[in-house]
Parts: structure tokens; C-alpha cells; sequence
């Protein structure tokens, strides 16, 4: 939802669909949820998204999506979304998974580092251990490269 700096209401909402589960839970039937655990702003028409899934017997998935708002239908003044109703069409910037990382958890932040020395962005991915022994605070640092770039 965009809301008007000056007066202060809304004036824009997109519809974004994350995608399903992954994999299957072990053992099947267990629990497994998949939703958006950060928006970032690139620009001004253009947001990452990260789906986080949890998998019960299987782990973490993360998956970075990137969507320019422009091409999402305007669904501020719909009472509810009707099914199949048109979403913002996303674009993969990364799966998490094929990037080696020996481990991944419970990712949740996402926010622009420094500015490396080739003139790009750094976009850093952050998790939380949930003050539990069997999850991990983890940083994770990556160059940017926008796809208008």
C-alpha cells in the first residue's frame, strides 16, 4: 500500500501472490508455511522481496524477488481480492539455495549495506535467532546489481 506523504491516506495497493511451499514437510503433514518476511525499496517503482518458507523435517527456504509496482494492477478499492484476481508479476534475483550457503535460517531483514567500490550496492540479508540454542543470528552480504543496470 502507497500512502500520500501530505495527506496521509492511501492511494495505491498492489496485490503480490508468494509462492507455494517449496518441498514437502517430513514427516508429511507436518507444519510448512511460506510468506514475505521483508520488503525493500529499490526506487521508486521498484521493491525486493524476500519469501521465507519453513519446511518442519526440511529447514528454511529464502527466495529474493524483485517486482516493479507499475505493472501491478491497482487493488485499493477492491473489499476482497477475488480469486484470480491479477497480482504484481515478480522477477527471481536469487534462490538462496544455489548460492552454497552451508546453512540458512530465519531471514527477516533486508537492507542496503554500503556502497562497494565498483559503484554498487551491497544488500545485506539478516536472520534472527529467536533466542532458541538451534537457530543461528546470521549475517549475509551480497552485491546488487539492479536489472536496469
Amino acid at each position: 500500500t502507497r500512502f500520500d506523504l501530505h495527506t496521509g491516506q492511501a492511494d495505491r495497493q498492489i496485490a503480490y501472490q508468494p509462492d507455494a511451499v517449496p518441498r514437502s514437510s517430513l514427516p508429511p503433514g507436518a507444519p510448512a508455511d511460506n510468506g514475505i518476511s521483508e520488503i525493500l525499496m529499490v526506487d521508486e517503482y521498484h521493491l525486493l522481496l524476500l519469501e521465507r518458507a519453513y519446511m518442519t523435517g526440511v529447514g528454511v527456504s529464502l527466495a529474493l524477488y524483485r517486482i516493479d509496482t507499475r505493472q501491478a494492477p491497482d487493488v485499493l478499492n477492491l473489499g476482497t481480492l477475488p480469486r484470480g484476481a491479477p497480482v504484481a508479476p515478480k522477477t527471481l534475483v536469487a534462490d538462496f539455495a544455489s548460492l552454497g550457503i552451508s546453512r540458512l535460517d530465519n531471514s527477516e531483514c533486508l537492507c542496503w549495506g554500503p556502497t562497494l567500490s565498483n559503484g554498487r550496492r551491497s544488500l545485506v540479508v539478516l536472520s534472527d535467532d529467536n533466542f532458541s540454542p538451534i537457530q543461528i543470528t546470521q549475517f549475509l552480504a551480497f552485491e546488487y546489481q539492479d536489472a536496469s543496470q
